[in-house]
């Protein structure tokens, strides 16, 4: 494979760009199944980009079973049929899927919350839910500190609000964006405020205001959508 094959990365959404280059060279056969791609440094230089670029690109395509990833080794065109890749990159959603994605996931939470509460408020109610979220069996951590808080926690928390609506529907959809998001910026991190807002929504459910916590979910989850998704 020649160095000339990959071409400089120009404009926004840098990582998909990478993805739709090492998958065309896939479909193309100038990487071949079982075949090592360059390294991360290697791909930094190539593509003019950071780290944490190539990596999240290594996760897209690592999600879509284009690659695999070998700790300490590096990662490799996956051993598949041209046929069974062309199904899964066939399936793959418009470049601007993680903000579609996040925006699916913002109204499927302020829904749940709201179902959620109404099927019932006493639960919210209880003064150790500012701590723990939820009951402390259904395991909805807050970290105390906000420090490291990243779009992997805050995706934690959502699912647990979106669980509790007890609508096993609503929570599938919301899985399978969570899952498209976390491919792509699970590591990325996110403001050490978001714990305070979530204990601020809390604590309107305590009170009985389910509007007011839905309304600062939404608002909360509309602010962290540039970092989250880099639009």
């Amino acid at each position: 494979m020649e160095e000339s094959s990959f071409k400089p990365i120009r404009s926004q959404r840098l990582y998909r760009q990478i993805v739709d280059q090492i998958r065309d060279l896939v479909m193309r056969g100038q990487l071949r199944p079982g075949q090592q791609l360059p390294s991360e440094k290697d791909l930094m230089e190539r593509f003019g980009v950071g780290r944490s670029t190539i990596r999240e690109a290594f996760a897209v395509l690592e999600t879509l079973g284009i690659i695999e990833l070998a700790q300490g080794k590096g990662a490799f065109v996956r051993v598949e049929s041209i046929e069974t890749l062309q199904l899964k990159l066939d399936s793959v959603v418009t470049p601007d899927w993680l903000s579609e994605a996040w925006e699916l996931l913002t109204a499927l939470a302020g829904h749940a919350l709201r179902l959620a509460f109404h099927r019932d408020p006493a639960r919210w109610r209880d003064p150790s839910a500012s701590e723990g979220g939820l009951q402390a069996e259904e395991r909805f951590p807050l970290d105390s500190s906000g420090r490291g808080w990243t779009v992997d926690h805050e995706l934690t928390h959502l699912l647990a609000l979106i669980q509790a609506a007890g609508n096993g529907l609503i929570l599938h959809v919301a899985e399978q964006a969570a899952q498209r998001i976390r491919a792509a910026a699970a590591r990325k991190v996110l403001p050490s405020t978001c714990v305070e807002t979530h204990r601020q929504m809390l604590q309107h459910l305590a009170e009985d205001d389910v509007e007011t916590a839905v309304e600062e979910l939404i608002a909360h989850m509309s602010r962290l959508a540039p970092t989250v998704t880099g639009s």
